[in-house]
């Protein structure tokens, strides 16, 4: 457990001459969660003002396990701040059990898959516009044909693919590369080249989506 806590305490802190109701409620909340304040091997403040570097503080603190205070080697990511007013922590977490990958199916949109999928569905819709159930059991049987026309034709056209931190249907390569070189040097000039590229590739994401339609008029 771990994030900006706002939280100040002798305990994490050497400045605070305190340790008050809150932290200590904190540390009991952690406790009952079987985790402890893991302390960064390279003390120091985890804020520092932008404004006034007199003003720092530690309020960003890391929890683990108890067992893994020492081995999590919690340090502060001096490093990587950029334009944050907070030093990053990052912390060595021992997984017990393998972490399932999360996969799903899906369709480009306005791909030529996306269309033969659409091309297939309304195909076998038609065959059911002459078909009006009036029993219970024609309704289902309707109902069933339909699920199956989508289903076939999803599992016929639409790729598998595991899900990911990037997985978002805006985003391109120049996201990626813009982001990695961002991630290099943490640089001001490459964050606003990211942030653009991120910005362009949702433009022309929205705009294909609200000028663009495959679905035939009536389906």
């Amino acid at each position: 457990m771990g994030g900006d806590f706002n939280c100040h305490s002798r305990e994490w802190d050497p400045d605070v001459p305190h340790h008050r109701t809150v932290p200590i409620l904190l540390l009991e909340t952690a406790a009952s969660l079987g985790l402890e304040y893991a302390r960064p091997s390279n003390n120091g403040p985890t804020y520092v003002s932008r404004a006034n570097a007199n003003t720092r503080s530690v309020i960003d603190l890391v929890f683990v396990e108890t067992s893994e205070t020492l081995s999590a080697g919690v340090q502060r990511e001096t490093d990587r701040q950029g334009q944050s007013d907070h030093i990053p922590l990052s912390a060595t977490i021992q997984l017990r059990h393998m972490v399932p990958k999360i996969k799903g199916r899906t369709l480009k949109p306005f791909s030529d898959e996306e269309k033969e999928f659409v091309a297939d569905v309304v195909s076998d819709m038609g065959d059911l516009l002459n078909y009006h159930p009036t029993l219970v059991n024609e309704v289902e049987f309707m109902t069933s044909a339909i699920a199956d026309a989508f289903s076939t034709a999803w599992l016929k056209h639409s790729s598998e693919y595991t899900v990911g931190p990037n997985s978002k249907e805006y985003w391109n390569d120049e996201c990626t590369r813009t982001l990695e070189e961002y991630r290099h040097d943490m640089s001001v000039e490459n964050h606003k080249a990211f942030r653009s590229a991120v910005k362009a590739a949702k433009r022309t994401f929205f705009d294909v989506q609200t000028s663009s339609s495959l679905w035939p008029t009536g389906v």
